[in-house]
């Protein structure tokens, strides 16, 4: 991939040539679209960078989205995943039942390296494989919630 104009973007794309990940540069060139892979199952990745808020964000984005039956259930196993975690936080449109992981980071007067963006990278992979399990035996309407976060030992 080239290299941006964009320091925070250089950053993201140093981590992917460092990494040797194929990706799909998108918009204006402040988001890298990836493949999202971890034991669990497969879904999108996007890295993405805003120059003025000088801040980086990674999200993954769910295989699925959630029928509207299921919402309210996947809305309580969210906030009951969030409120677990120290880093990161699911997202959750009740219109259109779209789902997200979000890992950030803020580096206004520092700046952001290809190992800051790893580090968000492998903390969001980590955690939406984590909980996967967990979402789509919720989503499809398998478990409940607490029933779905017990069976992963949580």
């Amino acid at each position: 991939m080239a290299t941006s104009a964009k320091p925070l973007f250089d950053a993201v794309l140093a981590f992917l040539a460092e990494k040797e990940i194929e990706g799909t540069i998108e918009g204006d060139a402040t988001v890298a679209r990836l493949d999202g892979r971890g034991k669990n199952g497969e879904w999108t990745l996007h890295v993405s960078t805003d120059e003025h808020s000088e801040r980086c964000t990674v999200y993954s984005v769910g295989p699925f989205t959630v029928d509207e039956p299921r919402r309210v259930a996947v809305m309580e196993l969210f906030n009951r995943i969030n409120f677990q975690l120290e880093i990161g936080n699911y997202d959750f449109d009740l219109d259109s039942g779209d789902l997200a992981f979000r890992t950030s980071i803020d580096v206004e007067g520092d700046r952001l390296s290809s190992a800051l963006v790893a580090q968000l990278v492998a903390a969001n992979v980590a955690a939406f494989d984590t909980y996967l399990p967990a979402l789509e035996a919720v989503a499809h309407g398998n478990a409940e919630p607490v029933a779905a976060l017990a069976a992963l030992g949580r």
